[in-house]
């Protein structure tokens, strides 16, 4: 068993067995307190960071007992300014103990209230604060096992059957049988995991996003005011509205069964939906991960619509054609994203193209071919004073190519009409790019002229 599905069975071990004792008056040796403590030494172990329970955990027992954990607080590495990473003013946590007579392991309800996330990137832009130093190993096992041990004790499944109403013995003993089988199985049956439990209903209230990066000074807040969602052998989904640089936003989330999730590496698929103001994104596909895919396969359609949101954040002043329509056929197989049969539509403009980039190398490579029928670059010049503007007004050329520090390139553009600042027009335009340790070739530049050709390099 991996430590942290080890975490993950211990936990849900311990809440069980605290019934259990309390059930059969065995005492109070797994209390809640004993569980706050467990949660907050094998978390800090899992993460390197300190968790604290700074509220109260409670148990309201039943045939369905409810968790109640307040004030949960994640420590921050050393670097930031910000001392949490974060918190959660108030956690819920309902498990049906009649299920797990049927062998399942699952949660009526899951509710955060007030979670609040700060996500930091260091100085030199190579430093997150959610990348996590587990311990080289925890600590806790031997409690966990004497929560194992409670459980099997006769006289704890004696009690337990007769205080809850319509179970028997045999059915108590299916039902930890569930729990102990579980904490040792993988999600491929192989014995090193934990069985993905089903939820019913997932409730988030008040969440908070902050995010910061050091190295490039961009920021930006979001908040989910409410979110709802359940994860079931049928379904997963997930829908919530909320606010994103000051635009409204809203967002749905519908992905496969829970089952699919169980096995490593098998295509999950999934349709995300998000609207920020007058914006659209879309993505409909399939996935071998939800958090940390090393593959993808996904169908990208977006309509963008001024203002954008996050847009000054993240250095673009200038302002885009509205509406801009994209749409792209974008997969992923680690390190290579590509982007195929991709069109841009906005104003007269009509683009199409397929480009790859590479990140497994020392600079990220990136490859490709776009086609346009007519481009208008007018949308995108300036108007007031450059960004790349020194203070004598004329372009700083080492600022402009700076960024190419970071990138190898092999481009090709073909433009069958080419709209310009002062109404210039080129017609049958044909660049190739190539960029190569820090230095930019253009060649060859060819295009309509008169009734001729001309060329040049650069």
């Amino acid at each position: 068993m991996t430590r942290c599905t080890r975490i993950l069975a211990g936990a849900l071990l311990a809440v069980s067995a605290t019934y259990a004792i309390a059930a059969g008056g065995l005492g109070d040796k797994l209390s809640g307190g004993w569980i706050s403590d467990y949660l907050s030494r094998t978390v800090s172990e899992l993460t390197g960071r300190t968790l604290t329970i700074a509220g109260e955990l409670t148990i309201d027992w039943g045939m369905a007992p409810k968790v109640r954990i307040t004030d949960v607080q994640l420590d921050n590495p050393d670097w930031p300014d910000q001392p949490r990473m974060a918190r959660i003013d108030e956690l819920v946590l309902q498990i049906n103990l009649r299920s797990l007579v049927r062998g399942k392991i699952r949660f009526p309800e899951l509710k955060l209230i007030g979670p609040e996330v700060w996500l930091e990137v260091g100085p030199e832009g190579n430093t997150t604060n959610w990348t996590f130093s587990p311990a080289p190993e925890t600590s806790v096992k031997g409690e966990v096992d004497q929560a194992l041990t409670a459980l099997r004790q006769p006289q704890t499944r004696q009690a337990i059957a007769e205080r809850v109403k319509g179970l028997d013995e045999s059915d108590v003993t299916e039902a930890m049988d569930t729990l102990t089988m579980n904490s040792a199985q993988d999600s491929d049956g192989s014995g090193n995991g934990f069985v993905l439990p089903e939820l019913d209903a997932l409730s988030l209230e008040n969440l908070a996003v902050h995010y910061r990066s050091r190295s490039d000074n961009k920021s930006f807040h979001a908040r989910i005011d409410h979110a709802d969602g359940s994860l079931s052998n049928h379904r997963i989904t997930l829908s919530g509205v909320g606010d994103l640089g000051g635009e409204r936003l809203k967002l749905r989330l519908e992905g496969g069964s829970v089952a699919a999730l169980r096995v490593a590496n098998r295509p999950f698929p999934v349709d995300v939906r998000i609207e920020v103001g007058k914006s659209t994104v879309t993505l409909s596909g399939q996935t071998n991960g939800l958090v940390q895919p090393s593959q993808l396969s996904m169908k990208l359609d977006a309509r963008l619509v001024q203002p954008l949101p996050l847009a000054s954040q993240f250095g673009f002043d200038q302002p885009l054609p509205s509406p801009l329509g994209l749409a792209a056929q974008l997969d992923y197989s680690k390190p290579q994203w590509r982007l195929t049969n991709f069109y841009v539509r906005y104003d007269e403009s009509r683009v199409d193209g397929t480009v790859t980039v590479d990140t497994g190398g020392e600079r990220s490579k990136i490859t490709g071919r776009v086609d346009a029928a007519t481009l208008d670059l007018r949308p995108f010049i300036p108007s007031g004073p450059s960004s790349t503007a020194n203070d004598s007004g004329t372009v700083d050329v080492k600022q402009l190519l700076a960024p190419l520090r970071d990138v190898e390139a092999e481009l090709k553009l073909r433009v069958e009409k080419l709209l310009g600042p002062s109404d210039l027009a080129l017609n049958r335009l044909a660049v190739d790019v190539q960029v190569r340790d820090c230095w930019l070739e253009v060649a060859p530049i060819k295009l309509a002229l008169g009734g001729g050709e001309a060329s040049a390099a650069l």
